[in-house]
């Protein structure tokens, strides 16, 4: 997962689009995501279902707070309505 999501910054980078940086998909961000991810698989190692409900909960938290739109203080704004889904991680 964090090697998938460092080479996607790595092509956003090439082509100059910009997905990292402040604000956006940084390192420590898809290090907290692999451990989270390894995480989900780890602790439901007989459940497939609720090893992939994790797996989407963590993914969904974390676009949702990439897509939130942020004021000039850095004030978080509104999260688009299909990603306000509760976290069960």
């Amino acid at each position: 997962m964090g090697t998938a999501l460092r080479n996607l910054v790595a092509i956003a980078k090439e082509q100059k689009k910009s997905i990292s940086g402040r604000g956006k998909l940084t390192k420590d961000k898809i290090t907290k995501i692999q451990n989270l991810h390894g995480r989900a698989i780890k602790d439901n190692p007989d459940d497939v279902e609720m090893m992939r409900k994790r797996i989407f909960a963590i993914l969904f938290h974390y676009l949702s707070i990439l897509l939130t739109k942020s004021t000039s203080k850095g004030v978080p704004g509104r999260r688009p309505k299909m990603l306000m889904s509760p976290c069960i991680v």
